[in-house]
Parts: structure tokens; sequence; C-alpha cells
């Protein structure tokens, strides 16, 4: 008796809730394309099927933790509440910058070391918490002035890049991108 219940309270949520989204789909695609029928249905169509993946995602959790995309879910839903396409978009987004942030690059490996990914880590963890999008954009960002900032050019002496390196390091003690700026800066390049 009490799964029945149950069951039915969820199958009542599901409904309603089902009710809700297609009149936020119709209000979405009538503000959108108030004048052409076509890509009204259209519109509808897509908000339908994003829907549908929206609930597949949810279901899996993106192959992600669940607290992770929790956190994605209520970003992207705050960010597009009355688009579901750009939500299901949104999502992917941040699923994707999730798996690039906590996995290891072949440039990672090449360019750091352990202290220097931990670092870099840090740094994005502490600029962008849980976007996961922008945490994998500052990854990518702080490896790839790292690679610069390891490859003093010829022309300048290693005098004048240790000491533009030494003072930038000074100023921008957990951010490569900005030793990387102060250090061209420095020295004109």
């Amino acid at each position: 008796m009490r799964h029945f219940i149950t069951s039915a309270i969820l199958a009542l949520i599901s409904i309603t809730w089902g009710q809700d989204a297609e009149g936020t789909i119709q209000q979405h695609c009538d503000l959108v394309w108030p004048d052409d029928a076509q890509m009204h249905a259209y519109c509808v169509n897509q908000e339908r099927e994003a829907i549908n993946t929206l609930n597949a995602l949810a279901d899996s959790n993106g192959g992600i933790p669940a607290d992770a995309y929790t956190n994605a879910h209520t970003r992207c839903e705050h960010e597009w509440p009355n688009d579901y396409s750009m939500q299901v978009y949104c999502i992917q987004q941040q699923i994707d910058g999730y798996q690039e942030f906590h996995s290891t690059s072949l440039l990672e490996t090449s360019v750091s070391t352990e202290t220097e990914r931990e670092q870099i880590r840090q740094h994005c963890t502490i600029e962008w918490s849980t976007d996961y999008s922008m945490l994998s954009y500052c990854k990518t960002q702080q490896l790839n002035s790292l690679n610069v900032l390891k490859s003093r050019p010829d022309w300048v002496s290693a005098t004048d890049w240790d000491a533009a390196m030494h003072a930038c390091t000074l100023e921008w003690p957990n951010d490569f991108s900005m030793v990387e700026y102060c250090v061209k800066r420095s020295l004109n390049l």
C-alpha cells in the first residue's frame, strides 16, 4: 500500500511537472517565434526533446559525481530558467568541463610537475569553485602560460628572464597566466 501511494505521488508530480514544462515551452517559443508558426513548432519540438535529454542526464548524473551534477544542473537551470535546450547545452558544457578539469592531459604531464599541477588546481578552484567549464578553461590557460614560462626565447638573456620571472612570481605567486603577462610586459615581448 505504501509503495502504491508513493508511486501515485511521484506520478502526480511528474504529470504536474510535465504540465508546467509544457507551459514554459509554449511561453518560451511564443516569445522567441511569435510570428512564425513553422519556427514556433520547431522550437516546441526542440524544447520537448531537451526535456527528454535533461531527464536522461539526471538519471545518470551526466556521468559525473551526483554533487557535481547537482551543482551543474542548478547553475544552468538558474542561467536559463525558460529555455530547456540551453539548459542541456549548459549542462553538457559543465559535464565536459568537470571531466577535463579532473583528467590529466598530455600537455599537463609534459609541462608541469605534480606541485605545479596542484598549484593550478588550487588557483582555478579558488577562482571558479563549481563552474566546471571555467575550471577547465582556467586549467588550460594556466598550463599554456606555464609552458611559455618554461620556454625562454633565445634572444632574451637568462639573467633578464630569471629576474623578470622572480619579480613576477613574487607579484603573482599562484597565477601562471599573470606571471606570463608580467614577464612579457617586463621584457617588452
